[in-house]
């Protein structure tokens, strides 16, 4: 159980914007075998889910020091990014588990985008197809 554990700490750890490397837990898991690897599949895709929750409210706290105006941002741009992301997000949260792409996170939550409604479902359904592809295709 502690191995399981671990995968849902490296998840999460590896999902924020903080540097990190791959998901060598699960990945060393999958190889040395003995595992039950749907569920440390499921464990990997709730941790970095959650993972993720730091980067939107990262965004989030941007927001706020936007709104106390200690960090201007021009309305025009804002507005211009807000477009842009209702026409693009959907898509781009669903790729949210590519490299850089986390920092889009950041920008979903400096936008007032909604988390439970619209951010979390979306990358939940990202991180389940990436982690679904690892278990599958090996």
């Amino acid at each position: 159980m502690d191995n399981y554990a671990n995968v849902f700490i490296e998840s999460a750890r590896v999902a924020s914007i903080i540097p990190f490397g791959s998901e060598p837990t699960y990945f060393a898991m999958f190889y040395f075998g003995g595992f039950n690897m749907p569920l440390a599949t499921g464990i990997a895709i709730v941790g970095a889910t959650l993972g993720m929750t730091f980067n939107w409210l990262v965004g989030k706290a941007l927001l706020e020091l936007h709104k106390r105006k200690n960090f201007n941002v021009n309305e025009y741009w804002y507005g211009k990014c807000q477009a842009q992301f209702q026409k693009y997000g959907a898509l781009l949260l669903l790729l949210i588990w590519l490299p850089l792409m986390k920092l889009i996170l950041v920008g979903a939550g400096f936008l007032n985008v909604r988390y439970f409604r619209f951010v979390l479902p979306l990358v939940f359904v990202g991180h389940s197809l990436a982690y679904g592809y690892y278990l599958f295709k090996h």
